[in-house]
């Protein structure tokens, strides 16, 4: 086997020739890479022996035969300006007997002859060019390649292969490996080396290192058991003689030397007490059972006052590999971060915030320094002192809030109208989006924002290039449009510049960008209007990350699609246009998603909480720090295990059961408009868990015919933020009668609406019938239609 540039040849125990790899990022090959990511069979020849690929710009390859000839390989490239790999091709480079073979970064090619003699074949306009080196013949074999092409002679001594080779180590040596100037070796007692270009830990370094020369081999540890060496990009890998595989070095990417995955779901820790859970850009956030709120990431906005200065004076935040908590508050009950600010909402109502002040995200006034005379801060700052908010939400550089009387609030950018007020600038403390007090539901993206009323309407406005606000546009909306004309949306969000909804008859729908399949509808093309996603419906909650998205299904089965890297399905797959089954773990009960990020987080059934990412972040919490200096055993990934999704594996578990066990007000009867009703009510979870995601509300209503339908009026609403199971609780409030309600009977009914929850196990006593009460106009004022003002004449 061999690799260089992104890509491996490898020759099977049968002889034949098997390739992979090289993919391209261009958008004109991005239907194509999927042929590349598995192994693909190279001809029909089953009399390989031996492949190397230099390390230079053409990716150089040599072969050898079983017969001892030589032979070249090849990509094949579709024309300039943007050329793409097509094929690969291998033709005959010499017809003699050699005994082994290596290629270099100078695209040449080195083989050794029968009689160990050296020589080299160099890349000219007409051609390779054979020729000898010397006339050495005590050559035996190679012993790295890919950088520097070193060989060994019969006494042990390593040279560097070249016109007039080298010498580069003495007799001592068994093996050596080298890799963009960094060296890995065995000597004779077995004992493993190091030098070069190497690197040592740094977490004030973006990649959580930086470069250290060492000009003299080094030990690696004390054992003298090693058998094998092999140096990779900023990493190395060798086996001891028990077989075992052990790695040191950098691992940032998606599959690292340990044998992990981070493209699949891993465990954080081994708690399972996590209820609710959101990412940011580098940010990851989960509040546990006990209202306690915790961050991993890197950045202000992980809220957990850690900053120090640096070396050039600027304040700094390390990185965090494992969840912290924030503060000592067990009172939180919804987290929302994005890009590089954090929103989260308290039990009594109030909003804090944390991270960048940038815009005016964080809601102290205009852009500027904040009180700490900095422009971020690392600790929650309360917005205000109101304590009715009851629903938030985060996009890239906005933010969202929605009060108990149904208002809606942004601030922060504005640049595409994004906020909603009408006009484009940004707004540093919250702002009113029109007049309308029904909002339900909220969302924001890169640039855009979705969102759901009381009557289940859907809305869109901000930024519309690919389509994403959802109206049949492509323009952008400096205010809330109306997306179609159904009254059954349920649920809303929006990714980098996608949106992703559902209904309440379970089916699933996706809009804007296609350019990665996050829309869900078979192809990559944008779509400027909610399609439906497949045929089920039997979807009951959904997530959208930058450029892919998820859904849960009724039987708490995990689905995905988009954007390779971010969507749990691991490092060998492509783009996904149509949802996927994430198989492991079976079932969730929440996810952890945000529209700026390329990672995600997920709480399954037994309360447990998993990540997965493009990378080897620290947002992933899984305290796989970036740099490892000792080597640590390698974990060989066994196929993960199909399971049935089912439901929640706790014994005996069942989903949450809400119900209004109780309600009265102060007043029945006659009550005029504009006047108030106290209220007192209480909810009870018949259920056997808790429940275990975002808040829900307990919505007042007016309805002339005793069902809840769209010609209903809403009322005030309360913010329920999280029953054990068992558990009862007591609320009070005031049901304001809007001054513009019609004079006739209304019935007044109390509603549970958990669309944020999972599923219940009996939706039948979520709602409670008062009875009816008469709506007089008061002082004799003529009665006008809702929400219209009479002209002065």
């Amino acid at each position: 086997m061999s690799a260089a540039y992104g890509f491996t040849l490898a020759i099977k125990a049968d002889g034949t020739l098997w390739l992979w790899g090289n993919e391209q990022n261009t958008a004109a090959a991005k239907e194509d890479r999927l042929q590349w990511r598995l192994p693909q069979q190279i001809g029909m020849e089953q009399d390989w022996a031996e492949v190397s690929i230099g390390s230079d710009y053409f990716s150089s390859v040599i072969l050898r035969k079983q017969d001892g000839s030589l032979w070249s390989g090849k990509w094949n490239y579709t024309p300039e300006p943007n050329p793409e790999p097509t094929s690969f091709s291998i033709t005959p480079l010499d017809a003699g007997q050699w005994l082994d073979v290596a290629a270099d970064k100078y695209s040449r090619f080195w083989a050794l002859s029968v009689d160990h003699g050296l020589w080299y074949w160099e890349r000219t306009n007409n051609g390779y060019v054979k020729a000898q080196v010397g006339t050495a013949t005590d050559w035996q074999a190679f012993s790295a390649e890919s950088d520097q092409v070193l060989v060994i002679k019969s006494d042990n001594s390593v040279w560097q292969a070249n016109h007039e080779p080298l010498p580069q180590f003495d007799s001592s040596w068994l093996a050596i490996d080298s890799h963009n100037g960094f060296f890995v070796g065995l000597k004779q007692d077995h004992t493993l080396w190091q030098w070069g270009n190497y690197i040592e830990k740094d977490d004030q370094e973006y990649e959580g290192y930086r470069y250290r020369q060492i000009d003299q081999p080094e030990q690696v540890g004390n054992e003298s058991n090693w058998i094998v060496a092999r140096a990779g990009e900023r990493f190395a890998i060798a086996q001891k003689n028990d077989g075992s595989y052990w790695g040191w070095g950098a691992g940032s990417y998606s599959y690292s030397f340990r044998g992990v995955d981070y493209r699949q779901p891993r465990q954080i820790g081994q708690e399972q007490d996590w209820r609710s859970t959101s990412t940011g850009w580098h940010s990851s956030f989960a509040i546990k059972q006990d209202g306690s709120l915790w961050s991993w990431g890197s950045g202000a906005e992980l809220g957990l006052d850690n900053g120090f200065i640096n070396e050039w004076g600027d304040v700094q935040n390390p990185k965090v590999w494992l969840p912290q908590q924030v503060g000592a508050d067990t009172d939180w009950v919804e987290i929302r971060a994005g890009y590089s600010h954090t929103l989260a909402l308290k039990a009594d109502g109030t909003l804090w915030t944390w991270g960048n002040n940038g815009y005016g995200l964080m809601g102290q006034g205009p852009y500027g320094p904040l009180d700490n005379g900095r422009y971020e801060s690392d600790v929650p700052v309360q917005i205000g002192s109101r304590t009715d908010w009851v629903k938030i939400a985060a996009a890239e550089d906005t933010s969202y809030a929605i009060d108990s009387s149904g208002r809606l609030w942004g601030w922060g950018e504005n640049t595409y109208g994004q906020i909603g007020d009408g006009s484009l600038e940004d707004r540093g403390v919250p702002t009113q989006v029109g007049n309308d007090a029904d909002w339900r539901d909220i969302a924001g993206g890169w640039a855009h924002t979705v969102a759901i009323k009381n009557d289940g309407s859907l809305w869109g406005w901000g930024h519309n290039t690919y389509g994403q606000v959802g109206d049949g546009s492509n323009e952008d909306r400096l205010t809330p449009v109306r997306i179609g004309t159904d009254y059954d949306w349920q649920a809303v969000l929006a990714g980098d510049s996608h949106s992703i909804a559902l209904k309440k008859d379970g089916s699933l729908w996706g809009w804007g960008d296609g350019g990665d399949g996050q829309t869900g509808q078979g192809h990559l093309e944008d779509v400027n209007q909610p399609s439906r996603i497949g045929t089920e419906s039997d979807w009951q909650s959904i997530g959208a990350g930058n450029w892919h998205s998820f859904a849960v299904k009724s039987d708490n089965s995990l689905w995905a699609w988009g954007e390779h890297r971010a969507i749990g399905l691991g490092s060998v797959v492509e783009d996904q246009s149509l949802p996927v089954h994430i198989q492991a773990p079976a079932a969730w009960i929440a996810l952890g998603f945000g529209a700026d990020s390329d990672h995600a987080t997920g709480i399954s059934c037994d309360g447990s909480l998993w990540s997965w990412g493009s990378r080897n972040y620290p947002e992933l919490g899984l305290g796989n720090t970036r740099v490892i200096l000792e080597p640590v055993q390698i974990f060989i990934p066994q196929p993960s295990p199909v399971v049935d999704s089912g439901t929640c594996s706790l014994p005996g578990v069942k989903n949450i059961d809400l119900q209004v066990a109780s309600a009265s007000v102060t007043t029945t009867g006659t009550i005029n408009a504009g006047s108030s009703l106290d209220a007192e009510f209480s909810i009870s979870n018949l259920g056997s868990i808790g429940t275990s995601s975002e808040p829900f509300v307990a919505q007042w209503y007016l309805s002339a015919d005793n069902q809840i339908d769209t010609n209903d009026i809403a009322l005030n609403s309360v913010l329920i933020t999280g029953l054990d199971s068992g558990e009862t609780l007591a609320y009070s409030s005031q049901v304001n009668i809007p001054i513009t309600t019609q004079a006739t009977s209304y019935f007044l009914i109390l509603l549970i609406d958990a669309t944020n929850t999972q599923t219940e196990s009996d939706e039948s006593n979520n709602s409670f019938n008062l009875g009816q009460i008469t709506v007089a106009r008061p002082n004799g004022r003529p009665e006008q239609p809702p929400g219209k003002i009479r002209r002065k004449q």
